[in-house]
């Protein structure tokens, strides 16, 4: 009776576990103000973030971009409450 239980509640808890973690992918698009080496400031024009800041760092990949630029970023959801924002990218491209 007692393994039941706690093979139970050892399931019941790698399924809470595992209903938290998530592979949602989310965007935002923001014009580029300044570049700095591979690092550029943008001001967020729209998207779901813009209830944490309205400035964020993204890394650039290559020179294609340039000051002025709308770009669209794609993120793993986490933000990094400083200022500028900080988050952990996955793409960039041109909007």
């Amino acid at each position: 009776m007692r393994k039941t239980v706690v093979l139970a509640l050892a399931l019941s808890l790698l399924f809470a576990f595992t209903a938290c973690r998530s592979n949602d992918d989310y965007e935002f698009s923001g014009t580029i103000e300044s570049i700095e080496e591979t690092v550029a400031l943008v001001k967020i024009t729209e998207g779901e973030i813009l209830s944490s800041g309205d400035k964020v760092y993204v890394e650039l990949d290559n020179s294609k971009f340039k000051k002025g630029d709308e770009i669209i970023v794609t993120y793993d959801g986490n933000v990094m409450e400083s200022y500028p924002l900080q988050i952990n990218q996955k793409d960039i491209r041109l909007k």
